[in-house]
């Protein structure tokens, strides 16, 4: 039964596209995410994406939906379709505070899909400036080139950019926790232990420091 179901999905989201061609209004913005959703459980993210592009331009309720399908994308495994929703959206709502945000989940979902070089242009655009955003691409940068690309000397090089007393504590502890894990994948243990010693000084990264100069 349940796959008699799954089959004939395909049908009602053609069908729901066709009833619902003339909605105006807030009942547009409704039909339309109902049919996007509908493509998505259908297995054909690439449709509801589309379904979506079709009627975003000049409204609000749409816009802010991409960010919300691109979400549901991410979850259900099409990280391809949820990169350019997020790039879809961050193009289209340049004054929404959610927009950073999706330009970082844009490049994350560039690499989950296998495109680390996409990933990686899309990490050094955002990491100019001496802000939260641009520290985070940059560490982003330096994770993709340690863990993905397996160049932890190349990762320290991006790491060095970064600066040691950026003001969010919480990139800080990422910046440390990286480094140590670059150190040790060169095999520097007493430079690893150095970083996991000055994590272990914010009582927030105590217990990975810990962890780490245990493995050390």
């Amino acid at each position: 039964h349940l796959a008699s179901v799954q089959d004939g999905l395909p049908r009602y989201c053609a069908a729901l596209g066709t009833v619902g061609a003339d909605a105006a209004g807030a009942e547009r913005a409704t039909w339309v995410q109902l049919l996007a959703n509908c493509w998505l459980q259908a297995g054909d993210a690439s449709a509801g994406l589309q379904a979506l592009h079709g009627a975003a331009d000049n409204d609000d309720a749409i816009i802010q939906a991409l960010f919300l399908y691109a979400s549901r994308c991410e979850t259900a495994g099409h990280a391809d379709v949820a990169a350019r929703a997020y790039g879809s959206f961050a193009q289209r709502a340049q004054g929404s505070p959610y927009r950073a945000q999706a330009q970082l989940k844009q490049a994350e979902m560039l690499a989950l899909a296998g495109d680390v070089d996409g990933a990686l242009a899309r990490y050094r655009k955002m990491s100019s400036g001496n802000d939260t955003q641009a520290a985070e691409a940059l560490l982003r940068v330096a994770r993709l080139q340690a863990q993905t690309l397996a160049d932890p000397a190349a990762a320290l090089m991006t790491l060095s950019i970064v600066a040691d007393n950026v003001g969010n504590q919480q990139v800080r502890r990422q910046l440390l926790s990286l480094r140590a894990e670059c150190h040790l994948r060169l095999g520097d243990l007493p430079a690893a232990a150095a970083e996991w010693r000055s994590l272990a000084a914010d009582p927030a990264g105590r217990s990975a420091a810990e962890f780490g100069l245990a493995e050390v």
